[in-house]
């Protein structure tokens, strides 16, 4: 029997499925970490992070035109190098 190798698909989520996902898996995290003796105070500051999440993203959005020229500056880039542990891990992944 002969087995052809192919290489892995690579899917791309979009940026709103993603944020959605990682949403959705913190406020389950929280649940969870409440069911299990996470402190009320812990997880107010967990839900206050989420809530801060707009404007945070208001303030990048503004840097626009820094963002596109360091866009410019790498755009013909052969390699980048991406680091990312813990819960960023993932985030990096999304960079291939």
């Amino acid at each position: 029997m002969e087995f052809i190798s192919t290489p892995p698909g690579i899917g791309v989520a979009s940026t709103k499925a993603f944020t959605s996902q990682v949403t959705v898996l913190t406020l389950l995290a929280l649940l969870m970490g409440r069911i299990r003796q996470l402190s009320l105070n812990r997880g107010r500051e967990i839900i206050e992070a989420l809530e801060a999440i707009p404007k945070q993203l208001e303030s990048i959005l503004a840097q626009s035109a820094a963002i596109e020229k360091i866009a410019k500056k790498y755009a013909n880039a052969e390699d980048f190098f991406f680091l990312g542990r813990l819960v960023n891990f993932p985030v990096a992944l999304e960079a291939r």
